[in-house]
């Protein structure tokens, strides 16, 4: 599957060093309140997010890539990547958040 990126879609990464980034900056005014990752979503907005927080990414995405090493190992909805991994590794990497 070959990715296409296209310039109108936000990519998120680091989303906590960006936000800290806009208050060290003064970008961010005392009281204002950033927009959330999940008001963005909910308005329909486009974006990619990287993330290794997965009860987020379970909640928020309707599409789910599970990536390691660079490699794609499985993607599909939260639902097939959460509730039914057929992957391994992708198993493997969710076993530990189900633990707990």
């Amino acid at each position: 599957m070959a990715w296409q990126f296209r310039n109108d879609i936000p990519i998120y990464t680091q989303l906590i060093a960006q936000i800290q980034q806009r208050i060290v900056s003064g970008a961010l005014l005392p009281g204002e309140r950033l927009p959330s990752v999940r008001d963005l979503a909910a308005e329909g907005l486009t974006m990619l997010v990287v993330t290794h927080e997965m009860a987020f990414a379970r909640d928020v995405s309707n599409h789910v890539v599970f990536m390691r090493d660079g490699v794609i190992w499985e993607e599909g909805t939260p639902q097939q990547i959460f509730e039914n991994p057929q992957k391994a590794e992708t198993q493997e990497f969710l076993s530990r958040f189900r633990a707990h």
